[in-house]
């Protein structure tokens, strides 16, 4: 994360074999979001392999939205793939300044 700018990259180290690990992803990520959210990170942001239905499915249950697509964007496998960029909104900067 970078506080100055209050955003954040987030990389998920191995992508999902089964659901069991599509939970795992999700539950990390939702986890991840409040820690974030505690120390006054406004957003972050992912990229995935387009073709990785478990990872997007993680992503929109974590409160991911699609935003992005990256021609050739990323590397996974030893070979170019499209990316989907993946985004989140945690705050708002200044709500809580009422």
């Amino acid at each position: 994360f970078q506080d100055c700018f209050g955003h954040s990259l987030v990389e998920v180290a191995r992508a999902p074999e089964d659901d069991l690990d599509v939970i795992g992803i999700v539950g990390g990520l939702r986890r991840l979001a409040e820690w974030l959210q505690e120390r006054g990170i406004v957003s972050t942001f992912a990229f995935a392999p387009s073709d990785d239905i478990g990872l997007a499915t993680a992503f929109v249950a974590a409160g991911y939205r699609k935003t992005g697509l990256l021609a050739g964007g990323i590397l996974a496998g030893g070979e170019r793939k499209d990316a989907i960029l993946w985004t989140q909104k945690l705050a708002t900067p200044g709500e809580d300044d009422n």
